[in-house]
C-alpha cells in the first residue's frame, strides 16, 4: 500500500463508536468509553494501521515504568511530590501572588501552612514559573529527575538551566510541580487504559498503585485559603488549572481500573508503610465526593469557567457509586448550578445564534471541544442520569465549523481581543465533534466531519495520529478509544466557506471573496466590529484585512497578561484600526480580562450571513456603534471590490461624530511594513515634522487610555485638504499595501508613527514595529467622513490611480474609484449613503439611487471604444444610472447587473 492511499484510507479515522448502555448502575468504566466498546476499538487495533499505531505508542509511554514498577514500585512512588519530611500539611493560606523570584525566597517559604495529617500530603504547585539568578528558565524536569522520598520542606532540589549544563539549588519548584503531577497522573491514565484494552495485570497495578498515592493523601488535603480566586485549589494552587489538569484524571483512573482494585486478591503499594495494602474503596469514594463539590463551590459564573472546570463534576460524579448522592451531585451540575457554578444547561444556552461560546477564537474553540466531549459522556450514561441530551441541543454539532470561517487564506485566524492567530488545534475539535455525532447517530453529521476531517488532515501532510501529554487536560487516548475507522480513496475538497459570517457576541461581520484563481496570495478578507464580552478589548468598530498573502492591516490582539503592551495598549483604543474622537477613548474595566464596551449593530451586508454571494466582484457591510461610555456615534462601511483574477480594493467609510462638540477626531491604520512612503496625489513628498509629544494618554496611571503614548517616532504634516498617498512596504514579504485618502473639505493633519510590534503575524513582522497612521480631521466627520481606499498587493504600483469624493449637497454620499487593470481602464462609482432610507440624485453622472448602498461599474478596454456598464444593488429599492435601471422588489437585497 502506498503512503498516499494510506493517508486516504485513515485521515478520517477519530468518531466515537456507538456506545452500549451501562448494564447496572454501578458497572464500570462509564466516563470515556462503556464495556460494549471494547470490541469495536480491538477491531479497529487489529484491522487498522492508526489504531494499531496509537495502542503502541500508549504501551512505548507507560512500558518502561511498569516494567521497573513490578519490581521496584517506590522508584517512582517515591518521585511523587509529598511531604515525605514530617510536615504533612493540610491547608495553605497565600494572602498575595508573589512579586519576585520565587527561587530567591531565602527560607524557601512560599506560602502559610498549617494541619496535620497522618500521611504524607501532596506538596502545592504554585502556578508561578521560576528563573535562574542569572534570569534565565530552568528545564522542566522529568519525572526521573525528581529526587527519592525528597525530605525538603517544599521540594527543595537542583533543577538545570535551560540552555547549559548548569544546575542550580531552586527552594521550591513551584510551577515545575504542576507539570510533574501532569505527567505522573498521564502515566496513570495511560496505564488504566492499556489494562481495560489488554487486560495485563502489570498496567492495572501501576494505575492503581499511582491512584492511591494521591487519593490517600487528598482525603486529607483543604483548598488552598486566599482572596485571590484562581488561587484556591488543592494540588494546583491556580484553582482552574487545578480543575482541568488533576481533578478529572482520578476518575478516569478508577473508571478502568475499578474492578481490579475492588477485588480482594488485588493490593496496592503503600509507598508511606513500604508494604501492600488494600484499596481503601469507602475513602476514595468520599474522595470523589469532595472533589465535585469543590468544583461546585467555587469559580465565577456566566464565564467560560463552568465549561473548563465541567469534566471535573462530570467525571468524579461517575466515580460515585451511591445513586442518591450521584443525582443529586448531578442534578446541581446539570440543572440547578450554584452561587459560583454555573449550570450545565445554563452553558448550553449561552452559546450564540452561530452556536459557539461568546468569547474570543482562543477561549471559544476550546469550549465547544469540551462542551462536545461531555455530551458525549452524558449521553452515554443516559441510563444513569435519564437525559437525552442531544434531543434539543443537536444543533451544538453546527457551531465548530464556524472556526473554519474565521480563518485567513493564510491559516491566521481573525485576531478581536484576547486572540492569537496561530491555527487552533482543529483535529481535537472535530475529533470531539465526530464523538458526539457519532454517538448521537447523525448521519448528517457523520458525513459533514468526514470532509472536515479529510481536508485538515490531509493538508497538515502524512496522517500519523500522536498521543501526547497536554498541560490543559490529558485526552490522548481518546483519539484511540472513540476512533472508529472510516476509508477514504480520494482527495476532499476544502469545506466551503461562508461569504459573510455574523459573530453577533462580538458585534463581528466578516466577508470573503475567493474568486481568484491564488486564494492565498489574492484573495481578500476582512472584518469589522467590537462588543463586550468576556476577553473583550475596546475599540469603538475595529477594522482587519487581508491580502497579498497576509493579514496587512492587523488587529493587536493579546499582548500577555499582566504585561503593561497588554494593560495599557492592546486592551485599548489605540492599538485598533478605529477613529478616536476629541482625543479621548475610555473603557469601563470591572474585570481586568473583560472590558466594556457598546455593543456595534450590523445594520446591512451583502451577502446576508450565511448566504450565497451575489455578485462575484462586490460584497460590503455597514455597521454602527452608539459608544455610550465615550458619547459618539459611529458608522462604518467597508465595500470589498474584485477588478480581476488578482487585484481588489477595500474602500472604508467611516463616519463618526460626538453627541457634543465635535473638535477633532483621529482615524488610526496599523500595517505591517518595513517603511511607509507618504506623496501628495500629485506625486510629491508630503513633508513630515517630528512632533514626539503628540500622543499622550490623558487618564489615570493604571490604564493609561486611550494608549496611543506607545507610538513612537511620530511626525506629522500641515493642516491640509488635500489628499494623499501612502504606501507601506513589505520588503521582505515582496508585498504592498496602497492606501489613497481623497480631498476633502474639513482641515486635516497626517501623523506616521510606530507601534509596537503585532503579535503572531507572518514573515517576522511579529518582532517588527507596526507601522501607524493617524489622520486628525478638524470639526464634523459625519457628513464629511474619513474615506480610505486600501489595495493589497504583490507590485510597488497601486492599480487604483484616483478616487474622488460624491457630494450631495454638503454631504458625502459616496466615492469614484479608478483603476487601470491589464490595459482596462474600470470607473466603480460607489453611492454609501448612512441610512437605507436616504435618496441620492447626482445629475451629473445621470445617477439617482433609493437606498444605503450601490455601485456602478463602468469598464473599457484599451482597444475598444465599447463601454460595460454593471449596476449592482447592496441594499436599497432602485438604481438608475444613465438609461439603465435596476429594482429590488422582495426583501432579500441582492446585487444584480443590468439586464
Amino acid at each position: 500500500m502506498s503512503i498516499r492511499s494510506f493517508v486516504c484510507m485513515v485521515v478520517l479515522s477519530f468518531f466515537t463508536v456507538g456506545s452500549v448502555a451501562s448494564e447496572s448502575a454501578n458497572s464500570f468504566p462509564r466516563i470515556w468509553v462503556n464495556d460494549g466498546d471494547k470490541q469495536k476499538i480491538l477491531e479497529n487495533i487489529k484491522n487498522h494501521h492508526w489504531a494499531a499505531s496509537l495502542q503502541h505508542q500508549l504501551e512505548q509511554r507507560v512500558q518502561p515504568y511498569s516494567l521497573r514498577h513490578a519490581s521496584n514500585p517506590e522508584y517512582l512512588l517515591s518521585r511523587i511530590p509529598r511531604t515525605w519530611g514530617g510536615n504533612h500539611y493540610t491547608d495553605v493560606d497565600i494572602n498575595k501572588a508573589p512579586d519576585n523570584n520565587l527561587s530567591d525566597v531565602p527560607s524557601g517559604l512560599p506560602f502559610n501552612t498549617s494541619g496535620k495529617a497522618p500521611i504524607p500530603t501532596l506538596h502545592r504547585a504554585f502556578d508561578y514559573r521560576i528563573t535562574s539568578k542569572s534570569g534565565n528558565a530552568f528545564e522542566v524536569p522529568t519525572i526521573d529527575d525528581m529526587l527519592p522520598y525528597n525530605t525538603a520542606p517544599y521540594f527543595a532540589m537542583p533543577l538545570k538551566i535551560a540552555g547549559t549544563n548548569e544546575y542550580e539549588h531552586v527552594p521550591y519548584i513551584a510551577r515545575h510541580l504542576r507539570s510533574i503531577y501532569t505527567d505522573i497522573l498521564a502515566l496513570g491514565v495511560d496505564a488504566a487504559v492499556l489494562y481495560y484494552l489488554t487486560g495485563k495485570q502489570e498496567y492495572a497495578q501501576l494505575a492503581a498503585d499511582i491512584l492511591w498515592a494521591f487519593i490517600e493523601p487528598l482525603h486529607y488535603m483543604n483548598t488552598v485559603k486566599t482572596p485571590r480566586i484562581h488561587a484556591s485549589g488543592v494540588i494546583i494552587t491556580n484553582y482552574l488549572r487545578d480543575a482541568r489538569i488533576t481533578m478529572p484524571m482520578f476518575p478516569i483512573m478508577y473508571d478502568f481500573v475499578h474492578d481490579f482494585v475492588n477485588n480482594q486478591n488485588n493490593t496496592v503499594f503503600d509507598a508511606v508503610t513500604k508494604t501492600r495494602r488494600h484499596f481503601d474503596d469507602g475513602l476514595a469514594q468520599s474522595v470523589f465526593v469532595k472533589l465535585a463539590e469543590i468544583v461546585l463551590d467555587k469559580g465565577i459564573t456566566q464565564t467560560n469557567w463552568s465549561v473548563l472546570e465541567g469534566e471535573a463534576i462530570l467525571y468524579n460524579i461517575l466515580a460515585i457509586k451511591d445513586a442518591e448522592k450521584r443525582d443529586a451531585l448531578f442534578g446541581i451540575f446539570f440543572k440547578e448550578g450554584t452561587a459560583n457554578h454555573d449550570s450545565f444547561t445554563w452553558s448550553l444556552s449561552n452559546f450564540t445564534t452561530e452556536n459557539i461560546w461568546p468569547e474570543t477564537v482562543l477561549y471559544a474553540f476550546d469550549v465547544s471541544r469540551r462542551m462536545l466531549q461531555m455530551m458525549d459522556t452524558i449521553d452515554r450514561n443516559d441510563d444513569l442520569f435519564n437525559v437525552d441530551i442531544f434531543a434539543a441541543n443537536a444543533h451544538m454539532l453546527d457551531g465548530p465549523y464556524v472556526f473554519h470561517n474565521l480563518e485567513y487564506p493564510n491559516t491566521k485566524t481573525m485576531n478581536f481581543g484576547d486572540s492569537m492567530r496561530e491555527q487552533p488545534a482543529y483535529g481535537r475539535l472535530y475529533n470531539a465533534l465526530a464523538g458526539a455525532a457519532t454517538q448521537h447517530g447523525d448521519s448528517k453529521h457523520i458525513e459533514r466531519v468526514k470532509q472536515a476531517l479529510s481536508y485538515y488532515y490531509q493538508n497538515q501532510g502524512e496522517f500519523a495520529p500522536k498521543i501526547e501529554t497536554t498541560r490543559l487536560g490529558y485526552i490522548g487516548p481518546l483519539k484511540l478509544l472513540r476512533g472508529v475507522h472510516f476509508d477514504m480513496d480520494k482527495v476532499v475538497a476544502m469545506p466551503e466557506k461562508e461569504s459573510t459570517l455574523h459573530l453577533s457576541h462580538a458585534g463581528i461581520v466578516m466577508q470573503r471573496n475567493y474568486n481568484t484563481s491564488n486564494i492565498v496570495e489574492h484573495g481578500l478578507m476582512y472584518y469589522t466590529g467590537g462588543a463586550s464580552y468576556v476577553h473583550a478589548h475596546a475599540s469603538s468598530i475595529d477594522l482587519e484585512m487581508y491580502g497579498a498573502g497576509m493579514v496587512l492591516g492587523p488587529d493587536f490582539g493579546s499582548g500577555g497578561y499582566g504585561r503593561e503592551v497588554h494593560n495599557t495598549y492592546a486592551v485599548n483604543h489605540a492599538s485598533h484600526n478605529t477613529v478616536i474622537v476629541n482625543g479621548q477613548a475610555s473603557r469601563k474595566h470591572p474585570r481586568s480580562w473583560s472590558e466594556v464596551m457598546s455593543p456595534t449593530r450590523l445594520l446591512a451586508a451583502d451577502p446576508r450571513p450565511k448566504q450565497a454571494a451575489s455578485s462575484p466582484n462586490i460584497s460590503f457591510s455597514c455597521q454602527a456603534l452608539d459608544d455610550t461610555h465615550n458619547a459618539t456615534v459611529n458608522q462604518r462601511c467597508v465595500v470589498m471590490v474584485r477588478t480581476s483574477n488578482s487585484s481588489g480594493y477595500y474602500l472604508d467609510m467611516f463616519r463618526v461624530k460626538s453627541t457634543g462638540e465635535t473638535h477633532f477626531s483621529d482615524y488610526l491604520y496599523h500595517n505591517l511594513g518595513d517603511s511607509t512612503d507618504t506623496t501628495w496625489l500629485a506625486g510629491q513628498p508630503v513633508r513630515m515634522t517630528p512632533q514626539p509629544k503628540r500622543y499622550a494618554s490623558y487618564t489615570d496611571e493604571k490604564h493609561q487610555y486611550p494608549g496611543w503614548h506607545w507610538f513612537k517616532q511620530t511626525t506629522t504634516s500641515d493642516k491640509t485638504t488635500a489628499g494623499f498617498n501612502l504606501r507601506f512596504n513589505l520588503h521582505d514579504a515582496q508585498s504592498y499595501m496602497h492606501a489613497l485618502v481623497p480631498p476633502s473639505k474639513n482641515k486635516r493633519e497626517l501623523s506616521l508613527a510606530l507601534g509596537p510590534a503585532t503579535p503572531g503575524v507572518s514573515k517576522g513582522y511579529d518582532k517588527r514595529p507596526t507601522q501607524v497612521v493617524s489622520i486628525r480631521q478638524y470639526g464634523e466627520a459625519w457628513d464629511h467622513p474619513y474615506v480610505v481606499v486600501y489595495e493589497p498587493s504583490k507590485s510597488d504600483q497601486a492599480t487604483v490611480q484616483n478616487v474622488s469624493l460624491i457630494d450631495q449637497g454638503n454631504k458625502v454620499v459616496g466615492a469614484i474609484v479608478e483603476s487601470m487593470v491589464d490595459g482596462e481602464t474600470i470607473k466603480d462609482i460607489i453611492i454609501l449613503q448612512d441610512s437605507n432610507e436616504a435618496i441620492t440624485r447626482v445629475p451629473q453622472l445621470s445617477l439617482s439611487f433609493n437606498g444605503r448602498m450601490a455601485m456602478a461599474r463602468i469598464q473599457s478596454d484599451a482597444q475598444s471604444t465599447q463601454q460595460n456598464v454593471y449596476l449592482y444593488i447592496g441594499e436599497g429599492s432602485s438604481f438608475k444610472f444613465q438609461e439603465q435601471k435596476v429594482e429590488i422588489t422582495t426583501d432579500i437585497k441582492i446585487g444584480q447587473p443590468a439586464p
